[in-house]
């Protein structure tokens, strides 16, 4: 084997070799952040759930209030 087909011999077998690695590491790093996403998709539905029921008990206590201001001022219009 001449000298140049054992240079590209060696230096393809290097890339290739630092190509696996690169691509170990993107994969590392995608399953990373697929963990992250996960996590704050879970945070943000939770903070969403919260806030859809805190708005619905606040509707649910203004309702009651008003009720209760409706009814008071029919009583007050019949004395």
């Amino acid at each position: 084997m001449n000298i140049d087909k054992q240079i590209r011999v060696l230096v393809k077998e290097e890339f290739e070799k630092q190509l696996g690695e690169i691509h170990e590491q993107i994969s590392s790093l995608s399953l990373r952040i697929d963990d992250v996403e996960r996590e704050h998709g879970n945070k943000w539905n939770l903070i969403l759930k919260l806030r859809k029921h805190t708005i619905d008990e606040l509707m649910a206590e203004y309702s009651k209030i008003k009720g209760e201001m409706h009814q008071t001022s029919e009583e007050q219009a019949e004395t």
